[in-house]
């Protein structure tokens, strides 16, 4: 980042300051994460580039997830999934109803998370996304055995082995 400040490159300096977000907060240093974010949200958004507005909404959700702040994740969550849709980015939407329903079942809002799931999973079978298809059967198993309702839980759970299984293949 010193390197960027000195050759007078201002996008440079402010794309540094996503990567030390992402980087504070893999090492758990979450509020310092924050601070970086949030100096980039204000460059994106003063320059109008929505895609990248809502990727750092969808970092801070993450952050705040981790932090134990459903609400305030879910609210970032919302922000970003807003504006993947506006910006028809159907993958970026995908991964972030994912997060939103992990929220819901471990808020215990089971039905929600069941219809943010399907729906993540519809996006990724539209898009071929199996890595991801395995995440949102293995998502809905989980979700389902946790309702108690096991045989449904194993046909998703069977789901997700079949594609682990292809994809190692």
């Amino acid at each position: 980042m010193a390197l960027a400040r000195r050759m007078a490159l201002p996008e440079e300096v402010q794309v540094s300051n996503y990567y030390y977000g992402l980087i504070y907060r893999h090492a758990g240093k979450y509020e310092l994460g924050l601070q970086y974010l949030d100096t980039y949200l204000r460059f994106v958004d003063s320059i109008g580039d929505r895609q990248n507005v809502a990727n750092v909404y969808y970092q801070i959700g993450v952050i705040k997830e981790v932090q134990g702040d459903s609400d305030q994740s879910l609210d970032f969550y919302l922000r970003a999934l807003g504006i993947y849709r506006e910006l028809e980015d159907t993958q970026s939407v995908g991964f972030t109803l994912n997060s939103m329903g992990t929220i819901y079942k471990r808020t215990k809002q089971y039905d929600k998370a069941i219809t943010i799931y399907e729906e993540a999973l519809a996006l990724n079978k539209q898009h071929g996304n199996s890595i991801e298809m395995g995440y949102n059967y293995n998502n809905l198993g989980s979700v389902y055995g946790m309702q108690g309702k096991l045989d449904t839980a194993l046909v998703y759970f069977q789901k997700y082995l079949d594609i682990t299984q292809q994809l190692d293949d």
